[in-house]
């Protein structure tokens, strides 16, 4: 069995801190990398690492993970590539 790379966009609730954010993601098991990109007009999102095991039947859980941290306002899946 192989691994999967997913890249995930994760765009805060206004307001929120993308610190705490950026931290409590950390947490999660898998997450590779965290990292801050300016989308224009101070607008800021999280960009999210995560590797798994293709036999692990997909990344819900880990999205599921993602959007359970509090401030998050939604995720979505930029990036799916075996590895």
């Amino acid at each position: 069995m192989g691994k999967v790379a997913v890249s995930i966009k994760v765009s805060p609730k206004e307001g929120a801190n993308l610190k705490s954010i950026e931290a409590e993601i950390k947490k999660i098991k898998n997450v590779k990398d965290v990292t801050e990109e300016n989308i224009g007009f101070g607008i800021k999102v999280i960009k999210v690492l995560v590797v798994i095991d293709d036999s692990s039947g997909g990344s819900q859980a880990i999205e599921d993970k993602i959007s359970a941290v509090k401030g998050v306002d939604m995720i979505d899946v930029l990036d799916t590539t075996l590895i």
